[in-house]
Protein backbone atom coordinates (compact mmCIF):
# COMPACT_ATOMS: atom_id res chain seq x y z
CA UNK A 1 0.00 0.00 0.00
CA UNK A 2 1.56 3.48 -0.95
CA UNK A 3 1.96 6.31 1.68
CA UNK A 4 -1.15 8.82 1.24
CA UNK A 5 0.73 12.11 1.97
CA UNK A 6 1.59 15.73 0.87
CA UNK A 7 4.35 18.07 1.71
CA UNK A 8 3.80 21.28 2.84
CA UNK A 9 6.69 23.65 1.82
CA UNK A 10 8.07 26.37 4.50
CA UNK A 11 7.40 28.67 1.10
CA UNK A 12 3.72 28.08 0.77
CA UNK A 13 3.14 29.07 4.54
CA UNK A 14 1.12 31.77 5.14
CA UNK A 15 1.90 34.95 7.64
CA UNK A 16 -0.45 36.86 9.29
CA UNK A 17 -0.53 39.40 12.44
CA UNK A 18 -2.02 39.03 15.71
CA UNK A 19 -2.37 41.35 18.75
CA UNK A 20 0.71 40.07 20.17
CA UNK A 21 2.36 39.37 17.44
CA UNK A 22 2.33 37.41 14.20
CA UNK A 23 1.07 34.02 13.43
CA UNK A 24 2.40 31.32 10.88
CA UNK A 25 -0.68 29.24 9.18
CA UNK A 26 1.51 25.67 8.75
CA UNK A 27 -1.86 23.52 8.13
CA UNK A 28 -5.64 23.45 7.83
CA UNK A 29 -8.46 21.24 7.30
CA UNK A 30 -10.71 21.57 4.84
CA UNK A 31 -7.90 23.35 2.84
CA UNK A 32 -10.43 25.33 1.20
CA UNK A 33 -11.20 26.60 4.98
CA UNK A 34 -10.89 29.97 6.84
CA UNK A 35 -9.37 31.06 10.07
CA UNK A 36 -10.99 34.35 9.90
CA UNK A 37 -14.24 32.75 9.56
CA UNK A 38 -14.06 30.14 12.31
CA UNK A 39 -15.09 27.51 9.48
CA UNK A 40 -12.08 25.17 9.84
CA UNK A 41 -12.19 21.83 11.63
CA UNK A 42 -8.92 21.43 12.74
CA UNK A 43 -5.59 24.34 11.95
CA UNK A 44 -2.29 24.19 13.03
CA UNK A 45 -0.10 27.32 13.59
CA UNK A 46 3.04 29.00 14.84
CA UNK A 47 2.84 32.23 16.58
CA UNK A 48 5.06 34.48 17.76
CA UNK A 49 4.44 36.69 21.03
CA UNK A 50 6.14 39.53 21.31
CA UNK A 51 4.83 41.66 24.05
CA UNK A 52 5.80 41.14 27.42
CA UNK A 53 1.93 40.78 28.26
CA UNK A 54 -0.61 39.81 25.71
CA UNK A 55 -4.44 37.94 25.55
CA UNK A 56 -4.98 35.09 23.55
CA UNK A 57 -8.06 35.18 20.65
CA UNK A 58 -11.42 33.74 21.90
CA UNK A 59 -12.10 30.58 20.32
CA UNK A 60 -14.89 29.39 21.48
CA UNK A 61 -16.00 26.53 19.53
CA UNK A 62 -12.49 24.83 19.88
CA UNK A 63 -9.77 23.02 22.01
CA UNK A 64 -6.52 23.85 21.80
CA UNK A 65 -3.04 22.56 22.63
CA UNK A 66 -0.04 25.08 22.87
CA UNK A 67 4.33 24.02 22.54
CA UNK A 68 6.70 26.83 23.46
CA UNK A 69 9.15 25.86 20.88
CA UNK A 70 11.78 29.20 22.02
CA UNK A 71 11.39 31.26 25.14
CA UNK A 72 8.81 30.75 27.94
CA UNK A 73 5.51 31.23 28.67
CA UNK A 74 3.00 32.30 31.78
CA UNK A 75 -0.72 31.58 30.87
CA UNK A 76 -3.48 32.20 32.73
CA UNK A 77 -7.12 31.82 32.58
CA UNK A 78 -9.43 34.48 34.19
CA UNK A 79 -6.88 35.21 36.43
CA UNK A 80 -7.44 32.24 38.23
CA UNK A 81 -6.04 28.89 36.89
CA UNK A 82 -2.21 29.54 35.94
CA UNK A 83 0.47 27.44 33.83
CA UNK A 84 3.93 27.54 33.07
CA UNK A 85 5.60 26.35 29.94
CA UNK A 86 8.92 25.85 28.88
CA UNK A 87 10.70 24.55 25.43
CA UNK A 88 9.06 21.81 24.21
CA UNK A 89 6.46 21.58 27.02
CA UNK A 90 2.91 21.25 25.95
CA UNK A 91 -0.73 22.29 27.34
CA UNK A 92 -4.45 22.00 26.55
CA UNK A 93 -6.77 24.07 26.96
CA UNK A 94 -10.20 25.80 26.42
CA UNK A 95 -9.84 28.20 23.54
CA UNK A 96 -13.23 29.62 24.70
CA UNK A 97 -12.06 31.14 28.15
CA UNK A 98 -10.01 33.86 28.78
CA UNK A 99 -6.69 33.94 28.30
CA UNK A 100 -3.44 35.98 28.98
CA UNK A 101 0.22 35.12 29.00
CA UNK A 102 3.61 36.52 30.12
CA UNK A 103 6.45 36.33 28.16
CA UNK A 104 8.28 36.39 24.98
CA UNK A 105 7.96 33.13 22.92
CA UNK A 106 7.82 31.15 19.68
CA UNK A 107 5.04 28.50 19.82
CA UNK A 108 3.20 25.53 18.20
CA UNK A 109 -0.50 25.41 18.44
CA UNK A 110 -3.20 22.72 16.94
CA UNK A 111 -7.12 24.20 16.97
CA UNK A 112 -9.41 21.21 17.17
CA UNK A 113 -13.60 22.22 16.65
CA UNK A 114 -15.75 20.64 19.96
CA UNK A 115 -16.87 17.38 19.03
CA UNK A 116 -15.30 16.93 15.53
CA UNK A 117 -11.56 15.87 17.24
CA UNK A 118 -9.40 14.16 19.00
CA UNK A 119 -5.62 14.95 19.05
CA UNK A 120 -2.62 15.30 20.81
CA UNK A 121 0.88 16.74 19.57
CA UNK A 122 4.41 15.37 20.91
CA UNK A 123 7.74 15.64 20.07
CA UNK A 124 10.28 12.96 18.09
CA UNK A 125 14.01 13.67 18.92
CA UNK A 126 16.60 11.75 16.83
CA UNK A 127 20.34 11.49 17.29
CA UNK A 128 22.63 12.25 14.20
CA UNK A 129 22.65 9.72 11.40
CA UNK A 130 19.91 7.79 13.55
CA UNK A 131 16.69 6.56 12.20
CA UNK A 132 13.31 6.06 13.28
CA UNK A 133 11.25 3.14 11.94
CA UNK A 134 7.17 3.90 12.38
CA UNK A 135 4.67 1.28 11.00
CA UNK A 136 0.85 2.72 10.11
CA UNK A 137 -1.83 0.64 11.51
CA UNK A 138 -5.24 1.16 12.37
CA UNK A 139 -6.20 3.45 15.20
CA UNK A 140 -9.33 3.30 17.40
CA UNK A 141 -11.82 5.05 14.53
CA UNK A 142 -14.48 3.56 14.51
CA UNK A 143 -16.14 7.49 15.79
CA UNK A 144 -14.20 9.04 13.70
CA UNK A 145 -13.56 9.41 9.69
CA UNK A 146 -10.71 10.24 9.37
CA UNK A 147 -7.00 9.64 11.23
CA UNK A 148 -3.74 12.42 10.04
CA UNK A 149 -0.64 12.75 11.34
CA UNK A 150 1.34 16.12 10.38
CA UNK A 151 5.13 15.97 10.87
CA UNK A 152 6.25 19.42 11.42
CA UNK A 153 10.37 19.41 11.18
CA UNK A 154 11.84 22.51 13.34
CA UNK A 155 15.48 21.22 12.49
CA UNK A 156 18.26 21.92 9.73
CA UNK A 157 17.50 18.90 7.39
CA UNK A 158 15.50 15.36 7.61
CA UNK A 159 15.67 12.49 4.96
CA UNK A 160 12.24 10.44 4.62
CA UNK A 161 12.13 7.22 3.62
CA UNK A 162 9.15 5.45 2.56
CA UNK A 163 9.06 1.92 1.57
CA UNK A 164 12.57 1.98 1.29
CA UNK A 165 11.74 3.29 -2.39
CA UNK A 166 11.14 6.83 -2.16
CA UNK A 167 13.10 9.50 0.01
CA UNK A 168 11.47 12.60 0.46
CA UNK A 169 13.97 15.40 2.07
CA UNK A 170 12.25 17.91 4.38
CA UNK A 171 13.79 21.62 4.79
CA UNK A 172 13.58 23.68 8.34
CA UNK A 173 9.75 24.29 9.60
CA UNK A 174 8.47 22.04 6.08
CA UNK A 175 5.40 20.06 7.21
CA UNK A 176 4.67 16.13 5.83
CA UNK A 177 0.85 15.75 6.20
CA UNK A 178 -0.14 11.64 6.23
CA UNK A 179 -3.75 10.67 6.09
CA UNK A 180 -2.90 7.55 8.72
CA UNK A 181 -6.60 6.01 7.91
CA UNK A 182 -5.96 2.17 7.15
CA UNK A 183 -2.90 2.31 6.13
CA UNK A 184 -0.04 0.27 7.42
CA UNK A 185 2.71 1.71 5.17
CA UNK A 186 6.64 1.56 6.32
CA UNK A 187 7.81 4.87 7.25
CA UNK A 188 10.95 5.42 8.38
CA UNK A 189 12.64 9.08 9.77
CA UNK A 190 16.40 9.40 8.86
CA UNK A 191 18.54 12.11 10.74
CA UNK A 192 21.50 13.32 7.70
CA UNK A 193 22.67 15.82 9.82
CA UNK A 194 25.42 16.28 12.49
CA UNK A 195 23.21 17.51 15.26
CA UNK A 196 19.71 16.23 16.99
CA UNK A 197 16.80 16.59 15.21
CA UNK A 198 13.31 17.48 16.44
CA UNK A 199 10.01 16.68 15.01
CA UNK A 200 6.37 18.35 16.16
CA UNK A 201 4.23 14.95 15.62
CA UNK A 202 0.56 16.05 15.87
CA UNK A 203 -1.81 12.91 15.51
CA UNK A 204 -5.73 14.18 15.07
CA UNK A 205 -8.92 11.65 14.90
CA UNK A 206 -11.68 14.21 13.16
CA UNK A 207 -15.23 13.51 11.95
CA UNK A 208 -16.17 16.03 8.86
CA UNK A 209 -18.95 18.19 9.24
Amino acid sequence: MMLDYRIIKNTQHKTSNWSGGTTTELCIYPEDSSYQDRDFTWRISSATVDLETSKFTVLSDYERIIMILKGKLFISHDGINSKTLNKLEQYEFDGGINTDSIGKVIDYNLMMRKGLCSGKVEVVQLEPKSTLTTVFEDEEIEKFDQCIEVYYNISEKLKLSINESSTIILENKDILVVNKKNNSTLFECYNGCEQDAVIIKSSILFNNK
